[in-house]
């Protein structure tokens, strides 16, 4: 799946299985934004990030108000 960043708008690929079940949030390894983990618009052959097989996207549990 393909995640974009909405504060710096840098495409990142995540494997969908390193999401948690219901869903949750991820640190933007570019700029440190925490934003829902959802599928950027667009192709998946648009241009993304590949991260680094070392690099790890902060996974962050979504708190409701």
């Amino acid at each position: 799946m393909i995640v974009e960043c909405p504060e710096c708008t840098s495409r990142y690929r995540v494997r969908e299985e390193k999401l948690p079940a219901g869903g949750g949030n991820i640190q933007c390894p570019g700029c440190g934004a925490v934003f829902p983990a959802q599928a950027a618009k667009g192709s998946e052959n648009d241009l993304v990030a590949d991260l680094p097989s070392n690099t790890e996207l902060s996974m962050k549990a979504a708190t409701l108000p």
